[in-house]
């Protein structure tokens, strides 16, 4: 394989892909990772598959894709640009958790018993 060719494939590699490659060749298991990191449990597991919107906050995914990074000693910069580059696809599909805010015609109980109606 020549090296054009390994770094094509490298640009297809997800960040996902990457961290649990990385993780793999230390030996650490998921809970240890998020031991490490004082992530919620699971939450490896979801950064490894990608699936940044089933994280309790998703606009935190880059920071968490970071920080695991750091622990792996990977590349910042090439990791955050295959992560930016696979945003732009779960944003562009809809799935951000942002595209649904507030478009339940349901009321949202909020504190006290009071219930909001984001109705327009």
């Amino acid at each position: 394989m020549t090296s054009d060719t390994t770094s094509q494939i490298d640009e297809f590699v997800t960040p996902g892909t990457r961290l649990r490659n990385a993780r793999l060749k230390t030996e650490l298991s998921e809970r240890e990772v998020e031991d490490l990191l004082n992530l919620m449990p699971g939450y490896v597991g979801i950064l490894e598959r990608d699936d940044y919107t089933a994280l309790r906050s998703p606009a935190f995914a880059r920071g968490y894709v970071r920080a695991y990074g750091q622990l792996m000693k990977l590349d910042e910069a090439e990791l955050l640009a295959a992560f930016d580059q696979q945003r732009e696809h779960w944003q562009g599909t809809g799935d951000a958790v942002s595209s649904t805010v507030g478009s339940s015609d349901k009321p949202v109980p909020a504190k006290a018993g009071r219930q909001v109606n984001y109705e327009d």
